[in-house]
């Protein structure tokens, strides 16, 4: 039986996929589910994930309907039948190792998350313009990893129970992972880290979800309002409040990399469950948060 499910969204990616399916395939770790799911692709993208299924065994591929890569991550996570599972974009490709050493990590720890590193190779200069590696340092709140590390789900191994057991599904929006990313790391009992970049990031690519001009300010305002609408349901910021500061709450979500704009009628909504007080909001007005002064009244 397969210990690890690599759910792969598929979505016009067909100059891409081989490379990506050819990287997964080749992985050294053995027993692998691959679920590799056309989000609607207009292009060859299913065609070419098919002849890969025809060709190995590993590969479970599907075809739906158009939803964004949130929803289709969530129907993967509803197929898989492992222990673990990761998240992988068709347009990246992925060291051979990449499943071998982490879940050597997490037999070594027994963590709930497993974190690497990775390459960002720039397209338009065909090299690797800066690699990443991550540090587990100690947080002052319980399992507050999340600062430490890339808000995102493609360098990590996560234990699949965690999805079923807080429910945690993926919006449709863009940047539907960073908006259960928060919420899965400070859940995880622990977070282990392989020091090793074991992903390369097609960085700027043309056409990609991450460079698309849907990505809007609006846009990340709902995956903001997502993330802390999770954090509500479980009441964990009315457990922890007398240790988290406005400052360090919203200092953490809405990073300057993270938010471009968020209006304050959004922080509204939400300042009485996080016990914030208009003073600590408006506060923390700086370069990269824009509040409109007319609606703080």
């Amino acid at each position: 039986m397969a210990a690890v499910s690599i759910i792969i969204p598929v979505y016009n990616v067909e100059n891409y996929v081989d490379r990506c399916l050819n990287s997964v395939t080749r992985q050294t770790y053995p027993d692998i589910e691959i679920i590799a799911v056309n989000d609607g692709s207009t292009d060859r993208s299913g065609e070419k994930c098919l002849e890969w299924a025809k060709r190995d065994d590993k590969i479970i591929y599907v075809s739906k309907k158009n939803e964004g890569a949130g929803p289709t991550r969530n129907l993967s996570l509803q197929m898989a039948s492992t222990e673990f599972v990761a998240f992988w974009d068709p347009d990246n490709w992925y060291d051979e190792r990449y499943i071998e050493l982490m879940l050597a990590k997490q037999r070594e720890t027994g963590a709930d998350i497993m974190v690497c590193g990775s390459h960002d190779y720039d397209c338009t200069l065909d090299q690797i313009v800066s690699t990443y590696i991550p540090k587990l340092q100690r947080s002052g709140l319980p399992n507050w990893n999340w600062q430490q590390f890339r808000y995102v789900v493609w360098v990590k191994l996560f234990r699949r129970s965690l999805f079923i057991e807080y429910d945690i599904k993926m919006p449709a929006c863009c940047g539907g992972d960073t908006a259960i990313h928060h919420f899965i790391m400070t859940m995880a009992k622990s977070v282990a880290v392989v020091e090793q970049p074991l992903y390369y990031y097609w960085y700027n690519r043309v056409g990609s979800y991450a460079n698309s001009s849907k990505r809007h300010p609006d846009c990340t305002v709902t995956y903001l309002a997502y993330g802390w609408e999770l954090f509500i349901r479980v009441a964990f910021l009315k457990d922890h409040r007398k240790r988290l500061t406005a400052r360090k709450l919203i200092g953490c979500f809405l990073r300057a990399n993270l938010l471009t704009c968020v209006s304050t009628l959004t922080v509204y909504r939400y300042r009485k469950q996080h016990y914030l007080t208009w003073a600590s909001i408006k506060s923390m007005r700086t370069g990269h948060f824009l509040f409109y002064s007319k609606t703080c009244h």
